[in-house]
């Protein structure tokens, strides 16, 4: 029984290279989440993006910089400037939705947060390397103070203020996920994911989207196999040579891969290590 009015801003996190997904998101997003009142807002830095039917804000946070704004230069301007409520609902662009949004699981969540001034509760139950335990609530789960991805990038309800706190503006996506999770471990914070006994009956995840092997609809910015199939059955179209197919790497070879990130951003490493 929901206790408060839901009152919440949908954040999709974006940027304008991405832009091919943003038709087959929204077009997957209205057909299994057809009634949804609340704003949206695309974390844009130039472009603009309009769907039949759905109330989308684009923030356009390029606007106001000099440079091209980073993922969290984006992602913050929007919170900042574009946000009015006290939590939102966090996205990224290519969790394409894949069968119908569990609402009221969402309207559950939402006030066991106001009600007990929690920071985050994700919404998905297929994340396997956070560390969690049970709580005197059945219907979440509480994720450990030092547990790898504690800050993590799945669909998840946020206090914005919260949200706003691990984000610098130097980071991209990676960095705030990894370096992120670092800054969490001093910051004493409410992290929870919700328990699958929770979500509704019909219903296997809360925001139920295209995983594939790895998890999103696109990595490391190719499609993934299988993603055409989804697209196909809602009658969108694309030109799929534009991207490609991933395919993954062998195991040194991501290692390398991991290890060349960290190189490449010396200051971000030095400070998540240090501060």
């Amino acid at each position: 029984m929901n206790k408060h009015k839901i009152d919440i801003s949908i954040v999709i996190a974006t940027s304008d290279e991405f832009e091919d997904c943003w038709y087959p998101f929204f077009t997957l997003f209205k057909k299994y989440w057809p009634n949804c009142e609340y704003p949206i807002i695309l974390t844009t830095a130039h472009k603009k993006y309009s769907h039949p039917g759905l109330d989308i804000k684009c923030s356009m946070a390029g606007n106001i910089y000099s440079h091209s704004p980073t993922w969290s230069e984006r992602l913050l301007f929007t919170l900042e400037k574009n946000i009015k409520t006290d939590i939102v609902l966090f996205l990224l662009d290519d969790f394409f939705i894949l069968n119908n949004v569990d609402v009221k699981t969402i309207s559950d969540c939402y006030n066991i947060m106001l009600d007990n001034d929690y920071s985050n509760i994700t919404l998905t139950n297929h994340d396997t390397k956070r560390i969690f335990q049970p709580t005197d609530n059945p219907s979440i789960s509480k994720i450990h103070q030092k547990s790898p991805y504690r800050i993590t990038t799945s669909p998840a309800l946020w206090k914005t203020a919260a949200l706003k706190r691990y984000l610098i503006p130097d980071e991209n996506i990676w960095m705030f996920e990894k370096f992120g999770t670092r800054r969490s471990y001093k910051i004493n914070d409410s992290f929870y994911k919700v328990n699958q006994s929770a979500i509704n009956v019909g219903f296997n995840e809360v925001i139920p989207y295209f995983q594939g092997k790895d998890d999103t609809g696109i990595v490391k910015g190719k499609w993934q196999i299988g993603i055409n199939e989804l697209f196909e059955s809602v009658g969108v179209k694309l030109n799929y040579e534009l991207r490609g197919f991933y395919k993954d790497p062998s195991y040194i070879l991501n290692k390398f891969y991991t290890a060349k990130k960290f190189i490449k951003y010396p200051r971000q490493l030095i400070r998540a290590l240090f501060s």
